[in-house]
């Protein structure tokens, strides 16, 4: 009996230690990334978009969240095993304790979301409750974990953080810095190797460099200033051509198109008045009628006393946002985009086109694709590090 109990309690110790060793091997996956996949289970799309949410969230200053996919806890209690976990690595900001820590146990078919101190409020586990039952679960349940990460990072910087991921956060391309024993090693194993006299004729030599560089940088500056001098003089050659076209251009529109210049009828050589705005409008087209309200076009109508002659002129309105119709040909068309798919990194998004015509009612709707957004940069956390945030443990828990 008694050794029956030694036994099993030398089997407990060895149960702790294994669990010991287990936490201790998951060390921090920054500055790399936010995930933290121990199994391969997550595909490499999957760990970028995880990357590129849980970068997001960092740049906005509003908290950290990271991902743990294990294949099992051994027995141990999953959110104590969170927990624990988070408080090691100490997600999120030492002062606002703003982390989460999504825990993934293949192989036990369970879940955690653990959330740090200062956002476990019962508002915000209503959240966590919410996301592991109504977004995780059911992907689980179809076998699909890399889509319920996914989508569960992304509810949670939406409903906990409420972070706005429709504006793009702004990326820097950032340089790793070169580690200390890269360094040194470039440093001294060069002074090891080089002999005292090729460094001093090293030092002769650099004055005839710098000379060198002062002749390229003068004849270059040279170039430029002759190449800039003689675009402004074909400029100006060309400005003065225009400015003789644009004094003809102004004197033929102050003649022809004037609201001052009298215009004579065709027929009977009188005078013709121009309609106030108000009296054209029983001489315009609906179409024209349109075009008037719409003010992409302004009519004008002349009229003569003596014959009753009535003439027309239409000018098109400068930067007007319509177009014409080619159905009815007025130039009441508009149009209106929509984004019904944002692109990312990843894929591609979608934009729709829709256009109206605001005289016959034509209405056509056009689908475009969006290109992938080009960024360039390091890797995802390179330069990040956890802040040293802690938890208590609440959360929510998901098995399926």
């Amino acid at each position: 009996m008694i050794l029956r109990i030694i036994c099993l309690l030398g089997l407990c110790a060895i149960s702790a230690s294994l669990h010991a060793e287990r936490l201790s091997d998951l060390s921090s996956p920054l500055p790399q990334s936010y995930v933290a996949d121990r199994i391969g289970l997550l595909a490499a799309d999957s760990k970028r978009e995880l990357d590129r949410l849980a970068s997001a969230l960092d740049d906005a200053g509003l908290g950290q969240v990271t991902v743990v996919v294990i294949n099992s806890t051994e027995g141990v209690d999953h959110r104590q095993f969170a927990t624990d976990l988070f408080n090691r690595w100490g997600v999120g900001d030492a002062q606002r304790n703003d982390g989460t820590l999504i825990l993934l146990a293949h192989q036990d078919r369970a879940a955690e979301i653990v959330l740090g101190s200062g956002i476990d409020s019962p508002q915000n586990r209503n959240h966590t409750d919410a996301i592991m039952d109504q977004v995780m679960l059911p992907q689980f349940r179809r076998n699909n974990p890399d889509l319920a990460v996914i989508n569960g990072v992304t509810a949670l910087l939406k409903r906990v953080y409420a972070l706005d991921l429709s504006r793009p956060t702004e990326q820097f391309a950032a340089v790793p810095a070169t580690p200390p024993e890269t360094a040194a090693q470039q440093v001294s194993t060069p002074a090891a190797r080089a002999p005292a006299a090729p460094a001093l004729q090293s030092s002769e030599d650099e004055p005839t460099a710098w000379g060198f560089l002062m002749i390229v940088y003068v004849v270059g500056a040279a170039l430029v200033c002759a190449l800039l001098y003689l675009c402004w003089l074909i400029l100006k050659g060309i400005w003065q051509v225009l400015t003789w076209f644009g004094r003809g251009g102004t004197t033929l529109w102050w003649f022809t198109g004037s609201r001052w210049y009298v215009r004579r009828c065709p027929n009977c050589a009188a005078a013709m008045e121009l309609l106030s705005d108000e009296a054209d409008d029983a001489h315009l087209s609906p179409g024209e009628l349109v075009e008037e309200r719409l003010k992409s076009v302004d009519h004008r109508v002349y009229r003569c006393p003596a014959c009753e002659r009535v003439e027309k002129l239409a000018r098109r309105t400068w930067f007007s946002r319509y177009q014409s119709c080619d159905q009815c040909g007025t130039r009441a068309l508009s149009s209106q985009s929509h984004t019904l798919k944002s692109a990312t990194e990843y894929s591609t998004g979608l934009l729709r086109i829709d256009t109206q015509c605001g005289h016959c009612g034509m209405q056509q709707s056009e689908e475009r694709a969006l290109a992938r957004i080009s960024r360039h940069r390091s890797s995802s956390g390179s330069g990040r590090s956890f802040g040293g945030g802690s938890s208590s443990g609440g959360g929510s828990s998901g098995r399926w």
